[in-house]
């Protein structure tokens, strides 16, 4: 019986046969060239491979590059990589178990476009979601490699949004059901994921207040004050802009509370001023304006 070859790429990088760990793959290009060639599932040109991971070098040299790659990770996994004269691939008899293509499939068959409306739902979804560890190859780079840390850098992106999409269904469901403790701890998970989603900054201070943790609510609050600050001291404008639009739209929607004082000529006091006298503006601070 030909055993399974697992590949654990979610927060890392993690290869086994069966239950036995592949302690040593070569080099960092050698390990994301196999992960590469389990993603495709069909065989690969040696000189398309040739080019994405060594584009820099000279078509000879990179053909030698990859040669001794594969070499490499034949000599770890043996007759799991069939290597042909022209192409390389993994044995298409062999079962490739790929956490993110698992990940994408449950997610997929349990659905997160639209609204969760039950606990076994919920439950298939959080299983699911267990599989994402972290980012896709976390901490892996490639120098001279622009196509492969392209492709890195999609799929990075991909499962990341797919997680993303995943953990907010489940806070929105939580609070509604009023499951506080529950949405607190997906919560905090998409905002670790994604610190400057708007709306997990919403739910995390409405799931707080549900909680009775009034003080943690606002201390939730003072962060998009923090998001301000890192906007102040942004020198990209665009990035800047991103700052403030992300902590306006968080403080201003669904904030614990707003001082908001409407004078005759409407002026609008928002959550950044300092120095605040009814009767004396001359001492008062706006920021970030």
């Amino acid at each position: 019986m030909v055993l399974a070859l697992k590949l654990y790429t979610l927060g890392g990088l993690r290869v086994s046969i069966g239950d036995q760990l592949v302690p040593d793959l070569g080099t960092r290009k050698a390990e994301v060239l196999l992960v590469y060639l389990c993603t495709q599932k069909r065989p690969i040109a040696r000189e398309i491979l040739a080019e994405m991971f060594w584009e820099e070098r000279a078509q000879r040299r990179a053909l030698s590059n990859l040669r001794v790659a594969l070499a490499a990770l034949r000599k770890a996994l043996g007759d799991y990589l069939l290597v042909e004269r022209d192409t390389a691939a993994v044995d298409p008899q062999v079962e490739v178990w790929l956490d993110a293509a698992q990940l994408e499939t449950q997610l997929k068959s349990v659905g997160t476009a639209g609204e969760l409306h039950t606990k076994e739902e919920a439950a298939a979804l959080a299983a699911a979601l267990d599989l994402y560890r972290g980012a896709f190859l976390e901490g892996i780079y490639l120098r001279e490699a622009r196509a492969a840390e392209e492709w890195l850098e999609g799929e990075r992106e991909h499962l990341a949004r797919l997680a993303v999409e995943g953990l907010s269904a489940l806070v929105a469901f939580h609070l509604g059901q009023q499951d506080y403790a529950a949405g607190i701890r997906f919560a905090e998970r998409l905002l670790a994921l994604d610190p400057l989603n708007e709306a997990a900054h919403r739910w995390m201070m409405r799931l707080l207040l549900g909680a009775g943790r009034r003080s943690a609510a606002l201390a939730q609050y003072e962060v998009c004050r923090e998001l301000l600050e890192q906007a102040r001291l942004c020198m990209d404008q665009q990035e800047r802009i991103k700052f403030y639009q992300a902590a306006d739209r968080i403080l201003m929607d669904d904030a614990v509370y707003i001082p908001l004082f409407y004078m005759l000529d409407h002026w609008l006091v928002r959550p950044w001023v300092r120095n605040w006298d009814f009767w004396n503006l001359r001492g008062v601070i706006l920021e970030p304006h």
